[in-house]
């Protein structure tokens, strides 16, 4: 549960995970925090965004395969 009763004034989110693996990579938990902040009035696609990885897993490879996009969400393309 979120410990918060306010979300920061401009505060972007981008929550990912994969689905595979022992630990699905923390799908569902991270499915959890999204509702949560959804019932809090963030909105998919603008101050939150969710990613889901069909078939990554909780490893190094699949972290690898998709580090670039937060890196992009934060600095900007060319950063």
């Amino acid at each position: 549960k979120l410990s918060t009763d306010r979300l920061p004034a401009g505060l972007r989110i981008r929550i990912d995970s994969g689905t595979a693996g022992a630990s699905a990579d923390g799908y569902e938990g991270t499915v959890r925090v999204r509702d949560q902040l959804l019932g809090r009035g963030l909105a998919l696609g603008g101050r939150l965004r969710h990613f889901v990885h069909h078939g990554a897993g909780h490893n190094e490879a699949a972290w690898r395969a998709r580090v670039d996009r937060p890196l992009v969400a934060m600095f900007g393309p060319g950063s």
